[in-house]
């Protein structure tokens, strides 16, 4: 089964750059449709690559990491184009493209954006550093879209340039230009994090994930009553009538109270990372498989196959949800197109993150505690829901962590408890390995780590 799909992409990817070759040369051609389909496969496969769990910090071709993975053939296909990589970088992201070909009834930015989305899918797999030799016309228009252009365009143009940045000769040739764009985008970054949107995504849903349930959430009529109508309704029960809890049960809390409680404990009690979260779900699994979480009065939980099969129910959704959550600490997403609010975030960090290893533009981070500001809020993945952002992060931390001045700041700022919050083990988790990497090169730094209270110090050799 496996062959055959890989079978049919590489059939279609052939197919289209075989149609390319034919037709790219006729008046009025249109190539945006072709690179658009181009961008969608990749993206897909970029995902299925991705939930692989890959070494995030292993920059080797995919194919060369997994030789059987359908991104890494993809792009070795590709790259076999030289005429059509050549159009992709000299001609489709030019913004005069039409105009030059007498074409008037077309869209360029639709062109431009369709270009330059695929471009930054196919960065895996490419030499930058070949890529953008003796390029300065692109990285100008790439920076001129990032300064300032429609969406999704900026957002891919930011991070497109993000990988020309981090080639240290054009990041030094570009240092003016990278002047004037810091700040900018950190200011951006600062309008994203507290946009309404990006502030409400992980409160979407009463219960985190319900979206992924058949079930979405326990359905309690407010009276300690699960309504049993709700149920069927769902197609998962055949009997009716209404079943009143005994006992409170950590399935049966109502949404609201399960949610202060665990606000409390998290004020009062610092977690050892050393409990994963694969501990705490597999704990709760077996407290499903032993407890029926609703009981009938005057009558047993054996004595009643109603409260058996909503036990089953509530234990199969809580197990799937758990899943669910589990995997966006664990691995997370990156949706390319469209671009979400945090895949917006995670292009800029990727800008930011090779520039702020310089030290002439610490002072741009230090504005306003700007940078460590949106670190600590991107590193509490529990809040976010997003692990790529919070690694993102990390890696823009690590960055940031060369400088004394910054690695001290960071600790003042209780810094050090936040990244041992972080769940582990998951992608964000080998973003903090970075972190106390470059902390530990500074040692005014681990001195005063030496002088934290000790259930810090502890919980940081039991993370490490």
């Amino acid at each position: 089964m496996g062959d055959n799909s890989t079978a049919t992409i590489i059939n279609e990817i052939t197919n289209l750059t075989r149609s390319w070759e034919e037709e790219h040369l006729q008046p009025n051609y249109d190539p945006a449709p072709t690179l658009t389909r181009l961008a969608e496969i990749i993206e897909v496969e970029t995902e299925n690559y991705l939930k692989m769990d890959p070494d995030p910090f292993d920059e080797r071709h995919p194919s060369r990491t997994d030789p059987d993975c359908k991104l890494g053939q993809i792009l070795k296909l590709l790259f076999r184009k030289d005429n059509f990589m050549c159009k992709l970088l000299n001609e489709y992201l030019k913004d005069t493209y039409y105009s030059r070909n007498s074409i008037t009834d077309r869209d360029i930015d639709q062109l431009n954006i369709a270009a330059c989305r695929l471009l930054l899918d196919l960065m895996p797999g490419l030499e930058t550093s070949i890529v953008f030799q003796d390029m300065e016309t692109l990285i100008h228009r790439l920076i001129k879209w990032t300064t300032k252009s429609i969406e999704p365009l900026q957002s891919y143009a930011t991070g497109a340039l993000a990988a020309a940045m981090d080639i240290p000769e054009i990041a030094a040739k570009f240092r003016e230009e990278n002047s004037h764009l810091v700040p900018l985008l950190l200011q951006r970054l600062k309008r994203l994090k507290n946009s309404s949107e990006f502030i409400n995504n992980a409160a979407i849903f009463s219960r985190p994930f319900a979206h992924l349930s058949s079930m979405k959430s326990p359905p309690y009529r407010g009276d300690g009553i699960i309504k049993l109508n709700s149920i069927l309704d769902n197609g998962l029960l055949q009997d009716t009538g209404e079943i009143t809890q005994e006992s409170p049960s950590p399935l049966a809390e109502p949404i609201e109270e399960s949610a202060i409680k665990r606000k409390r404990n998290n004020d009062h009690h610092f977690m050892s990372p050393q409990v994963s979260d694969t501990d705490i779900h597999w704990r709760k699994r077996q407290r499903l498989e032993n407890e029926s979480p609703v009981r009938p009065i005057a009558s047993s939980p054996a004595s009643s196959p109603v409260a058996r099969r909503i036990s089953t129910v509530f234990a199969a959704e809580s197990s799937n949800s758990s899943w669910a959550e589990l995997e966006t600490f664990m691995i997370g997403t990156v949706q390319m197109f469209p671009p979400t609010l945090a895949t917006r975030q995670i292009l800029i960090l990727r800008y930011l993150t090779p520039i702020g290893e310089y030290q002439e533009f610490l002072s741009h981070a230090f504005h306003e505690n700007t940078a460590l500001d949106l670190i600590l809020t991107y590193v509490n993945v529990r809040a976010t829901k997003e692990a790529r952002l919070a690694f993102e992060a990390l890696k823009y931390l690590a960055a940031l962590l060369c400088h004394k001045k910054f690695s001290i700041e960071f600790l003042q700022r209780n810094g050090l408890q936040a990244l041992l919050d972080v769940p582990k083990p998951s992608i964000a988790a080998t973003g903090v390995s970075i972190c106390l990497y470059y902390l530990g090169y500074c040692e005014e730094a681990m001195e005063r780590v030496c002088v934290l209270p000790k259930e810090i110090v502890n919980s940081l050799v039991r993370y490490g």
